[in-house]
């Protein structure tokens, strides 16, 4: 017999996190139960069958006489997402423990085959345990079908249910883009309903992508909900990204007040990409740059960049560049504003003050120079590939060689790189000599008397990959093996602890449910290899990326890659979660943490983790800030 539903506005708080009810809990969690994977072999081999994407394997386990395996082999076809796997999933909707109909119901979402949409909406109708109707309500928001917002839209639900309905039909439409106008006017509706969790879940779908094109029309309601907000009110950051995507200058006085006074900088971030740098929105972003959020700083810098702005505002800018020496990521922004509008003098000034060996400075230095033509930009790039920094050395030799490609049909240009490739080819770091090398095997060059066979112990490279720093041999060669006893020496619960350069972030890790995960990123961790590494992309109020141990811009090869692993704790703010190639089974080193509720991410990243302390320091970390050190402490 099924439980009573009891408990269920703790399990929904767990599995929807801030849109799952109005008292949040201060830390994200999956609401999945442990089942003593550590120390249970077979337990293991299901995850090991998993890794080896074995589904007859796995499949075979769902008829196995303990339910924790039924249950773990059903959270294991989640990460394969193969549909032949729903016949046999299908029927643990209506097993006799509730943890297998959970994560039966979890797999089916995740898979997200419109087929199972009738079987998730029955056992919807007849399911009583908190947990199991937690999944299959997220799950029907992964159907990508009209069946399914209209199952979900007519369901029973009780009231503290009514935030995880507007959260799956806000992914239905916002994600999956379902053209079902039940689920728009509902959302329209229910962004005034008086519960904040109520209405953060809808408004997110009008901050999704897939979804204006449904309520483009009734963008008049969307305006109307927005005014009627407290300047505090969280919901406010998803309608003000919608109404950004509209470009409808009915919408810029609006945004610029919500750029100005929300109280919440995610929000402010946020307006700041409706904001026209051209018109009277100007100013907005101008008074942006002493916002005390580093983030809306560095939203209302990219958002002045590439316009015409008036002579008047350089000033301005030169004075917030020389006052902040240490805000690299927004001072990129606004260097490059300032060389679109030919202030030629001020950028190389700013590159010239660049101290040797200063790679954070660097990075900024050599990106900037590539929108300034001519001799003068060049001599400051050929200064930097002659950098003590090897780090520094290398990508600049990789520019020059970038920027001969576009130069090399000017004749008047090749004397002074000839001279230039000639000088690095000497230097005794690889890279640099390498590129160089590169360089002067142009046939524009193959007349002059220079003799490169006499320097045959360097070799040109084949790619720009062999010049940067890419590792000869794999850094994890086992790294689709689960070392066990490693992850019963870090325990269910390990931290990883990082040292940044604006403080220390501490995240909790997920070894239950993503055990090749955690491993992974704790041996790196416990080898240095992400001591030093820069947060290379971080985008404003969406998530903050690190983790390249190779050539630290993002494009780094490590090696190795890993499997997904998709759990069952979902992308609100501060999870903790794998960045990939592209496509599930690519993930490898780096990582990302987010600013706010993502759930666009679900089917298709591992989260393994949360911010348990220094969430505050994450809100502050811009791209070019790094990690200092990163430690492992089991728990």
């Amino acid at each position: 017999m099924r439980r009573p539903r009891l408990g269920l506005a703790v399990v929904l708080c767990a599995t929807f996190g801030a849109a799952g009810c109005e008292a949040a809990p201060s830390l994200p969690s999956s609401g999945r139960p442990a089942d003593g994977l550590l120390d249970d072999a077979e337990l293991q081999t299901v995850v090991e069958l998993g890794i080896q994407r074995d589904i007859d394997g796995v499949v075979e386990r769902l008829l196995a006489e303990r339910p924790e395996v039924r249950a773990r082999a059903a959270m294991t076809l989640a990460s394969f997402q193969a549909a032949e796997s729903v016949v046999a999933l299908s029927p643990l909707l209506d097993d006799a423990e509730a943890q297998v109909r959970r994560d039966a119901a979890f797999a089916l979402g995740r898979i997200g085959d419109p087929g199972s949409t009738g079987a998730l909406g029955a056992a919807l109708a007849e399911e009583a345990d908190a947990g199991v109707r937690s999944r299959l309500i997220e799950a029907l928001g992964h159907m990508a079908t009209e069946r399914a917002a209209d199952l979900l839209l007519s369901a029973d639900l009780e009231s503290w249910e009514e935030a995880a309905r507007a959260s799956s039909l806000s992914v239905l439409g916002g994600v999956y883009g379902v053209s079902h106008e039940g689920l728009r006017d509902y959302l329209i509706e229910t962004l005034t309903h008086e519960d904040p969790s109520v209405r953060l879940a809808a408004s997110s779908f009008f901050g999704l992508q897939s979804g204006v094109r449904l309520w483009a029309r009734h963008a008049i309601y969307v305006r109307q909900a927005l005014d009627s907000y407290d300047l505090a009110d969280p919901a406010a950051m998803h309608l003000v990204v919608g109404l950004a995507r509209l470009d409808d200058f009915l919408d810029y006085g609006r945004l610029s007040r919500w750029a100005a006074q929300a109280q919440d900088w995610r929000t402010r971030a946020n307006a700041m990409s409706g904001l026209n740098p051209l018109g009277s929105a100007v100013q907005v972003l101008v008074d942006a740059l002493a916002d005390p959020s580093p983030l809306v700083v560095f939203a209302a810098a990219r958002a002045l960049t590439g316009g015409a702005l008036d002579d008047s505002l350089v000033p301005l800018l030169e004075r917030w560049i020389e006052g902040h020496p240490n805000r690299l990521a927004v001072s990129r922004e606004l260097l490059i504003q300032l060389a679109l509008m030919r202030q030629i003098d001020v950028v190389l000034a700013w590159v010239d003050a660049t101290a040797p060996g200063d790679e954070r400075r660097w990075v900024v230095g050599l990106e900037v120079l590539s929108y300034i033509p001519g001799q003068e930009s060049l001599s400051r790039i050929a200064r930097a590939a002659r950098d003590p920094s090897e780090r520094t050395a290398a990508e600049a030799s990789l520019v020059l060689l970038r920027r001969w490609q576009g130069d090399r049909q000017s004749a008047e240009a090749h004397d002074l790189y000839f001279d230039l490739f000639r000088e690095l080819i000497d230097d005794p770091r690889a890279s640099v000599a390498a590129a160089a090398r590169q360089g002067l095997e142009s046939p524009e060059f193959a007349v002059r008397s220079f003799d490169l066979a006499a320097l045959g112990a360097t070799s040109a490279p084949t790619s720009e990959a062999q010049v940067k720093d890419e590792p000869s041999l794999p850094l994890l060669p086992d790294a689709q093996t689960i070392d066990w006893g490693f992850l019963r020496g870090l325990g269910n619960a390990p931290s990883l602890v990082l040292e940044t350069t604006r403080g220390t972030v501490t995240l909790q890790l997920l070894t239950a449910e993503a055990p090749l995960t955690v491993q992974t990123v704790a041996r790196l961790a416990l080898d240095g290899h992400y001591d030093g590494v820069p947060f290379h992309r971080v985008l404003p109020n969406f998530m903050a990326q690190t983790g390249d141990i190779v050539a630290r811009d993002g494009t780094g090869e490590p090696g190795f890659t890993i499997r997904t692993e998709l759990t069952q704790l979902p992308f609100e703010a501060g999870v903790v979660g794998m960045a990939n190639l592209g496509s599930l089974d690519s993930e490898n080193s780096q990582f990302f943490i987010t600013h706010s509720r993502q759930p666009h991410l679900a089917r298709g990243f591992t989260a393994f983790g949360w911010v348990s302390s220094g969430m505050d320091v994450v809100d502050l970390l811009e791209p070019l800030d790094a990690i200092l050190s990163a430690t492992v402490v089991p728990g």
